[in-house]
């Protein structure tokens, strides 16, 4: 194995470790408060980020343009869409992570079948999808409320 690839995979266990970290579970929150929980963030984008994603996002941070966004797709689940943000706007986090989990998340299952993200080359893809990757395997909070959702073998 080379050097570079034993140096990314123990970044990428370090980013899966940190994650684990941030998002601990109330072991104190009752089922029917779960579900009240869970119900309220599939609505709300902004606190579904909040929620899940505390070591990106804190309270009140999701812009209205992400919310939008966010909402767009929801409403409209056959969207085609170029997004061009400003640099620093977290348009790879939202449209790469956070959107496609929320959405992933809804209960009507016509909302969210299939999502095609492009980008710019392999190595952004590796790295895009390597974000969302350990999500799946470290997010206590996802993995309590939509059980684990992980396929072991090349993403």
């Amino acid at each position: 194995m080379k050097i570079a690839d034993k140096k990314a995979i123990i970044q990428w266990k370090d980013l899966v470790a940190k994650i684990h970290l941030a998002t601990e579970v109330s072991v104190l929150e009752t089922k029917a408060e779960k579900q009240q929980r869970i119900a309220s963030l599939q609505k709300d984008y902004a606190k579904f980020v909040e929620y899940y994603f505390p070591h990106y996002a804190k309270k009140g941070s999701t812009a209205k343009f992400q919310i939008s966004a966010a909402n767009a797709l929801k409403r409209n689940p056959n969207d085609r869409r170029v997004v061009q943000w400003a640099r620093g706007h977290a348009k790879s986090t939202h449209f790469c992570m956070m959107i496609p989990l929320w959405l992933k998340s809804q209960r009507e299952s016509s909302v969210f079948n299939t999502m095609v993200l492009v980008g710019k080359s392999q190595d952004s893809a590796i790295r895009l999808l390597s974000d969302l990757q350990a999500e799946l395997e470290g997010n206590q909070r996802y993995i309590a409320d939509y059980g684990k959702q992980v396929r072991h073998g090349s993403w």
